[in-house]
């Protein structure tokens, strides 16, 4: 049964009481070890589904509310995993896969577009004779920016519906919230101050579409694609002279925009159940590298000064060319690269430094660089994936409830109606049956446990004595043994049969 305002009795349970609210999503649920059968009711998990009644505010579902909430507990239920696989399969990896492939034509597109676009096209090389390869670019120039225009519209769309969606589960809230105190009593004064203090804190709740990071993410890329296209169709429609300078500055925005294309690709990942973990477990890394940084610059900037001490004056290039020079080939000594250990060596002797004092300072920043911090990098990176891994498949199968949301919130109102034909015709309940051999994928128990191990002990009786009555050899399974233990066959039975009835009085214990 709902509210008066539609409201599902799941979902307040999932939002306040999320203990409760597992042993209410429990009642959806059977499952019969016998005929190892699963039975699911996920058509009392749609609010829709539940009362014919027209409201005037759209109420959650259930699903809706466990991601809301983030409860990763009950994510784990078995309804709300079989809801989540459901919606999946009927429109969720739809919507999804369409996403990925035409984000893919954009990177492929704009990956395209670079390479068609190297730095100081037209004034360095003659392109006067290449009309094909002009015109090649000129068709991709234009389908990158009407991508991109592409691009804006949806994620317009996106934070519109995000601000509507948020307006909408306010005003809904209001309309609960001042239907209750309607109903205060006036000698109640506690409970008047409480709705009155959960209805200013609705009103000055904030949309949390920008708690997104990915949300952030998409609007700093558009805008940083926004600067790019300004220097692109500049820099390609001004009469170029030797010494231009904007082709630079637009060959640094578009390779760094293509980069942060690339990186947006994993948003699309995050859904699919083989990569949601894997980019979750790379999310949580960051802060293990910014931790690895600000431990390296704390050590790199005093050996690069102390570098630059001794060998800024010296007569090899890489040291003596500028301070940046000498940074630099400190940073590459920790990737053991060519840090010119002998002319630095010469021009110590030159100096007069003592070979030592040149011995120490490379032998302490090679140690420090070299092994300290990039094993203590690994290790910290190795830690936090078995920390993590767990949570992590949780946090995925989140990520994908969430995406689904915001796929049924878009489907149009005929193949919502459809869907929810589909869950009343199929779902009420559903039965399948329990996959995997032994049933390793659900939780038996103690009880099912022993009932299990009972029957695979018969079983594996059962063909002892068929080999017996059959007159056979022994197996290498104990035939032998139980053979020259009892004698004949006719005791064997005996044995067979009084040891499974000691084991099956047991497991009868055991489950009562």
């Amino acid at each position: 049964m709902l509210d008066y305002t539609g409201y599902h009795p799941i979902c307040a349970m999932i939002k306040n009481m999320p203990d409760v609210a597992m042993k209410a999503l429990d009642q959806c649920y059977r499952l019969n070890t016998t005929s190892r059968q699963q039975f699911f009711w996920l058509n009392y998990l749609e609010p829709s589904l539940i009362s014919n009644e027209e409201f005037k505010f759209p109420s959650p579902s259930v699903l809706e509310e466990v991601v809301k909430t983030q409860n990763q507990v009950l994510i784990n239920h078995p309804v709300v995993k079989e809801m989540i696989k459901t919606k999946w399969s009927q429109f969720g990896i739809f919507g999804c896969v369409y996403e990925l492939l035409f984000y893919l034509f954009i990177l492929i597109i704009w990956s395209i577009q670079v390479l068609l676009n190297p730095y100081n096209k037209g004034i360095l090389t003659d392109d006067t004779d290449k009309a094909d390869t002009i015109g090649v670019d000129d068709v991709i120039a234009i389908i990158s920016l009407l991508l991109y225009i592409v691009l804006i519209a949806e994620e317009v769309v996106e934070t519109w519906e995000g601000h509507k969606g948020h307006r909408d589960w306010r005003n809904w809230k209001l309309h609960q919230i001042r239907g209750d105190l309607k109903f205060v009593l006036p000698e109640n004064v506690e409970e008047k101050m409480y709705l009155e203090d959960m209805e200013e804190e609705v009103i000055n709740q904030k949309s949390p579409y920008w708690s997104d990071f990915w949300n952030v993410y998409d609007w700093a890329f558009l805008i940083l694609l926004f600067f790019t296209y300004v220097l692109f169709w500049i820099d390609r429609l001004a009469q170029k002279e030797e010494g231009w300078t904007l082709g630079l500055w637009k060959s640094m925005f578009l390779t760094v925009s293509l980069v942060f294309a690339w990186i947006k690709l994993f948003k699309y990942l995050k859904v699919f159940e083989s990569m949601g973990p894997f980019v979750v477990i790379i999310s949580n890394t960051f802060g293990d590298v910014l931790k690895i940084m600000f431990v390296y610059f704390i050590l790199y900037i005093p050996a690069s000064c102390v570098f630059f001490q001794f060998f800024g004056s010296s007569d090899v290039d890489e040291y003596s060319n500028s301070i940046m020079a000498v940074f630099f080939t400190v940073f590459r000594m920790i990737m053991v690269d060519d840090f010119y250990y002998s002319d630095i060596m010469k021009w110590g002797i030159k100096a007069k430094i003592p070979e030592s004092w040149t011995h120490f300072l490379i032998s302490y920043w090679l140690m420090m660089s070299a092994i300290v911090l990039l094993n203590l990098f690994i290790a910290l990176m190795s830690d936090t994936f078995q920390r993590i891994y767990e949570k992590a498949i949780e946090v995925a199968a989140l990520q994908r409830a969430e995406t689904i949301v915001a796929l049924e919130k878009r489907l149009a109102v005929w193949r919502r109606d459809q869907f929810l034909n589909y869950i009343k015709k199929n779902f009420a309940p559903k039965i399948t049956y329990v996959e995997g051999e032994g049933g390793d994928d659900i939780d038996m128990g103690e009880g099912r446990s022993a009932m299990h191990a009972v029957t695979q002990s018969i079983v594996d009786d059962i063909k002892v004595l068929s080999r017996l009555t059959a007159g056979s050899p022994p197996g290498e399974d104990g035939e032998d043994v139980l053979e020259e233990e009892t004698g004949d066959t006719e005791d064997a039975l005996r044995r067979v049969f009084e040891e499974q009835e000691i084991t099956l009085r047991q497991a009868l214990h055991v489950i009562s």
